[in-house]
């Protein structure tokens, strides 16, 4: 299973929900909390093309985008593949 670098925002409803639904489909999480850190703040803006609302993932350093991007995934039945590599690999 990939590893996940999420940006979240400590005791933010929308962080713990991607931290949620990337953890129950088994994703490995490194978590970066930008909520006191200007530094990592700028570090997501730079990644992100100036997006700085939380949360932000990326898979393996490619952009997968915020929580509305990953429920859309979800829905669509996506995640699970994208999470299995499915970046690298033809969609099934």
């Amino acid at each position: 299973m990939a590893a996940i670098t999420l940006y979240v925002r400590r005791d933010d409803p929308r962080s713990a929900r991607a931290r949620n639904l990337l953890h129950r489909r088994g994703a490995t999480l490194s978590l970066v909390d930008i909520t006191d850190d200007p530094t990592k703040l700028s570090e997501l803006s730079e990644r992100t093309g100036g997006r700085t609302r939380a949360p932000q993932a990326f898979l393996e350093g490619r952009y997968l985008g915020g929580l509305d991007e990953l429920i859309d995934m979800e829905e669509r039945g996506a995640l699970e593949w994208v999470l299995e590599g499915g970046l690298d690999a033809p969609r099934p």
